[in-house]
């Protein structure tokens, strides 16, 4: 880091932070009900809301996009810890819950697909043709 740098510009001191950010996407099957998506994400909020480490500062839960082969449901939460392997017991512990909320809704987790169509159309006079 130049000098300059350092002495016109605040300094984020990593090992300072009480907190560590998570941030990614719960992605479902596009033949997810509207209701049944709505109920996700308002579960997952409430866990995140309610867990011990993660309630001090507010989470986000949003809906957030239509993906390529998904709907892309926004998790955004801080763990009230500065030690990784805490932060990493905490997310997996909040991982496994989602998991179960999506099942217990009865919806499906994604996956990149694909959908081939292909056009078959039999014309008698070409195949006539080619056989000469």
């Amino acid at each position: 880091i130049p000098n300059r740098l350092l002495t016109s510009q605040n300094l984020d001191n990593l090992t300072e932070r009480r907190l560590r950010r998570a941030r990614y996407f719960v992605r479902v099957a596009y033949n997810t009900p509207s209701d049944v998506l709505q109920s996700i994400v308002k579960d997952i909020q409430e866990l995140i809301d309610g867990h011990e480490k993660t309630r001090q500062e507010p989470g986000v839960v949003r809906f957030d996009s239509f993906g390529e082969s998904s709907l892309d449901i926004l998790v955004i939460f801080y763990v009230l810890t500065q030690d990784v392997k805490e932060f990493n017991r905490v997310k997996e512990e909040i991982n496994l819950s989602i998991i179960k909320i999506v099942e217990k809704h009865g919806a499906r987790f994604a996956f990149p697909a694909r959908e081939l169509y292909i056009r078959n159309e039999y014309n008698p006079h070409i195949s006539a043709e080619a056989e000469k």
